[in-house]
């Protein structure tokens, strides 16, 4: 129904046709990060390393945490349905949050306490062995990710060059669903060959490179677009 709902409104929303291709460009561009000002490649390349490791962590939630909560400490399914549906209500709430942050205080502050907040959710998974636990654990994961929903596309909005956005915006999607595709496989292994929680140890070390790219080698980039606008 809520698909049916969006497919009606799309048919009355007005399209945007995107600037024509300089002639000789060949119509399968996928676009490339040299597009970029060169004072901002290497934020945008954190970006997408950003949008890599947080797709990989959510699909890793999707795959890893039921086996873990069910098969390893033995809580039943409607625990598992609680634990997520704290996932899914905090996601929600965080939604005018994260962009009040981005737009107010600057696209780090939301994008590193999201980093960290994820990092520290697969630290504390493997030694919760309570259900009280596994509900802070899924607090502070939630909490991340709702912070790094929006704010890692603002960051990349702020940057990518306005002739290639829809390209380069795709290729950060695309190279972030390859964290979806490998999360679960390798995460499926490791669970396999020692035991679930392993996995989000062996995973966890991820969103601390994010936090540290985000902080020491990410520019600010609040009101950027403003600038060029002016």
């Amino acid at each position: 129904g809520v698909g049916a709902g969006v497919l009606c409104i799309s048919a009355f929303v007005k399209n945007v046709r995107p600037p024509a291709r300089p002639a000789g460009e060949p119509f399968l561009n996928f676009g490339s990060v040299n597009e970029v000002e060169p004072r901002y490649r290497s934020t945008f390349a954190v970006v997408i390393f950003g949008t890599f490791v947080d797709s990989l962590y959510r699909t890793m939630t999707n795959s890893l945490l039921p086996l873990y909560v069910v098969t390893q400490r033995g809580f039943s399914s409607a625990d598992l349905g609680a634990l997520f549906g704290i996932i899914g209500l905090m996601n929600v709430a965080f939604i005018v949050p994260t962009g009040f942050i981005s737009d107010k205080l600057g696209r780090k502050a939301a994008s590193v306490p999201s980093a960290a907040l994820m990092a520290a959710s697969f630290f504390l998974f493997p030694v919760a062995d309570s259900f009280n636990w596994l509900a802070v654990g899924c607090l502070i994961l939630a909490s991340g990710a709702g912070l790094g929903n929006g704010s890692k596309a603002s960051y990349s909005y702020d940057v990518i060059p306005v002739h290639a956005r829809g390209r380069l915006q795709a290729m950060r999607r695309t190279l972030g669903e390859l964290g979806a595709l490998s999360g679960p496989l390798v995460g499926g292994i490791i669970a396999d060959l020692l035991y679930p929680g392993a996995a989000f140890w062996a995973f966890a070390p991820l969103q601390v490179i994010s936090t540290l790219l985000f902080v020491f080698v990410a520019k600010e980039t609040m009101g950027r677009r403003r600038e060029r606008v002016g």
